[in-house]
This record gives C-alpha cells, structure tokens and sequence, in this order.
C-alpha cells in the first residue's frame, strides 16, 4: 500500500509570502528563486490571499502598459484551507 502524504508532511518551511504591495514580477522572481508555484499573500501576519505563477504570468502577459498587478489584484481570496492532517489529495481538491 501507498503511503499518502499529510499537508503537514508536504509543506515547506519556513514559509516563503508575499506582501500584498509586491508586483506580477518580482513575484514571479520569488517563486522561481525559490522552486515554487504559490505564494500565500500575507497582510499583518494574516493570510488574505493565495497566487499561483499561472496568475502571474497571464497577468503579465496581458499587461502592456502602465503599472504591473500587485500580487493582492491577482490572489485568490479567501485562500483554500486544509488542516495539517488532510491527505494530499484533499489539499489537492481545496484549490
């Protein structure tokens, strides 16, 4: 039999957030720097949001001029939540 992996077992630490100020490219820069495709956006140690490198680079490839999205514009919000005991594909089925 599989092991199934708990949420606690997958996540990483410590965690790597956004800011909500932070813009489509540096946060970009962040999650490749650091082998990551989401980033919680965190707001006075508050998760407010969750952004996927799929959000940023549609919104980076549709953005031509003025200023770029800040991470806050392009997040999912309320962020999916699991608990540190759901499997793997529970967390999978929370986003």
């Amino acid at each position: 039999m599989r092991h199934e992996f708990s949420a606690a077992e997958l996540a990483s630490a410590p965690v790597i957030a956004a800011m909500p100020v932070l813009d489509a490219l540096a946060a970009l820069r962040l999650m490749r720097g650091n082998y990551i495709r989401h980033l919680p956006v965190v707001d006075d140690g508050r998760c407010v949001g969750l952004v996927s490198e799929t959000d940023v680079l549609i919104a980076l490839a549709s953005t031509t001029r003025g200023p770029l999205p800040t991470v806050l514009e392009l997040c999912r919000r309320p962020p999916p939540t699991v608990d540190s005991m759901s499997s793997r594909t529970e967390a999978s089925l929370a986003s």
